[in-house]
């Protein structure tokens, strides 16, 4: 089903187009070489005017950006710089410190052993006891 047709209403009248000429531009003079543009009549020509600007503001926030930027980029080069001297220098410490462990267990197994404790006990003029010269001391508070 289609909907009923809309009458239009008929176009206004348009003014009679006047009898008058329109005003014509006449033609600029040909320009002679000793005519030619000097540099402030080039500043002031509309192809110069139609050109965006840049403005001071961009100019010196974007230098400020770009600057931070680069320091930041140093700075954190060096940071991860500093930080791989340390860590190199903390693993050759710890390189160090597990060669020394290894030292002063094996030095710890040697002067622990029976034969070498008995040694010095020799030397000091230290005798075993005899079977029944040995005392047990239970002393209070002890917790046994």
């Amino acid at each position: 089903m289609s909907l009923p047709a809309r009458q239009v209403a008929a176009p206004s009248p348009r003014p009679a187009p006047s009898r008058t000429p329109a005003p014509s531009r006449t033609p600029a003079p040909a320009r002679t070489p000793s005519q030619r543009p000097t540099p402030d009549r080039a500043r002031r020509a509309p192809a110069a005017l139609a050109r965006p600007r840049v403005h001071l503001g961009f100019v010196a926030l974007s230098g400020i950006l770009i600057t931070a930027l680069v320091v930041g980029l140093v700075a954190l080069n060096a940071v991860l710089a500093q930080t791989a001297f340390h860590m190199n220098a903390a693993q050759e410490r710890l390189s160090d410190l597990r060669r020394t462990n290894v030292e002063l267990t094996e030095e710890a197994a040697r002067r622990s052993s029976p034969e070498v404790v008995a040694t010095w006990a020799r030397r000091n003029h230290m005798v075993t006891p005899a079977v029944g010269e040995v005392h047990v001391l239970h002393v209070p508070g002890s917790g046994r």
